[in-house]
């Protein structure tokens, strides 16, 4: 029986992997702070981090005890979604950079010929040109836009010297903006949707369905399960190591969801957003707006692997209001 290590191991992608792999009888550890999915119940093993101990001998103990086959190091600290975090900057560096460089180190000297790494980046390395659409191929040269991503391209660069120098086998799937029902509310098609479904049917509690203000951008989008069967496949040992892009290569705007919520639900969108005390004239400007994104090419994914995302942007749409 394989064994694999899930870090990160209550999140959302940490989830849908669990369950693909149990699928596949993989026994799985998930490593989380806090409780898993409760699908999960009594088909995992969990363990808690001790991330006040800067030298990771809880991690480098379950190594040599687990000696797993496949690490998935899905833990992340994202600046950017944690307005009201526990988290202060050191312990974000310690989970975003220290963390992946001792599952790195721990991996070379305790089990680099039998365990492969999987080891996410985010579409937050690149920052989109602000006179075109960014179109992010395996060699797109990184721009980070904040530290989060700054730290990824840090990993990333530790993870192509292990591979080039020493042999390590890791992929590092650079991941695009990827939801379901199991995401965090915090993230923003979330929230759109949660408010969304304020005027269908029974109205949510406000204090968790407030809208952001920075609506008038476009992304490529993609769902959650379609995401982890990707990275599922490209855990597989015949896979080459090396950076791939796992994104669908398909654009949601706003007046692409507000037409969904027209036609769909037959409302007003407008009056969703004044509810929500965000202006439809400042939520409209997608199509006037200089804001560029960046779009996934997932060619070379597919030539390697098969895969495919199968999830249209109206079924994740109709999910996450449907959930919200």
């Amino acid at each position: 029986m394989n064994t694999a290590i899930i870090t990160g191991g209550a999140g959302q992608d940490a989830t849908l992997i669990a369950q693909k792999l149990i699928a596949t009888n993989t026994r799985c550890i998930l490593v989380t702070r806090s409780e898993p999915h409760p699908s999960l119940k009594d088909r995992v093993c969990v363990v808690r981090p001790k991330f006040d101990d800067i030298s990771y001998t809880w991690l480098q103990n379950l190594m040599q005890v687990v000696k797993p086959n496949l690490i998935f190091h899905m833990a992340s600290a994202n600046f950017s979604s944690q307005e009201n975090s526990e988290y202060n900057d050191d312990v974000m560096r310690s989970i975003n950079l220290l963390y992946p460089q001792k599952i790195l180190e721990f991996t070379l000297r305790q089990c680099k010929d039998s365990c492969k790494l999987i080891v996410p980046g985010s579409v937050h390395q690149f920052t989109p040109s602000r006179h075109k659409d960014l179109l992010i191929t395996e060699e797109t040269l990184p721009s980070p836009r904040n530290k989060y991503a700054d730290y990824k391209i840090q990993v990333e660069a530790f993870l192509g010297e292990a591979i080039l120098n020493h042999g390590l086998k890791a992929c590092m799937p650079v991941l695009f903006n990827h939801e379901s029902k199991l995401r965090s509310s915090s993230f923003l098609i979330p929230r759109i949707c949660k408010a969304l479904a304020s005027f269908i049917g029974e109205p949510r509690n406000s204090d968790t369905s407030r809208m952001p203000l920075y609506l008038n951008f476009r992304f490529d989008l993609s769902h959650a399960n379609d995401i982890a069967e990707g990275m599922i496949q490209l855990s597989q040992p015949n896979i080459s190591s090396g950076r791939y892009i796992l994104g669908s290569g398909n654009v949601v705007s706003f007046e692409r969801i507000r037409a969904y919520a027209n036609n769909c639900y037959d409302i007003d969108i407008d009056d969703c957003f004044y509810h929500y005390d965000v202006h439809p004239r400042e939520a409209a400007q997608v199509d006037q707006s200089t804001d560029y994104c960046c779009i996934a090419d997932y060619s070379y994914m597919h030539r390697a692997t098969g895969w495919e995302p199968s999830t249209s942007i109206e079924d994740i749409l109709r999910e996450l209001i449907s959930s919200a």
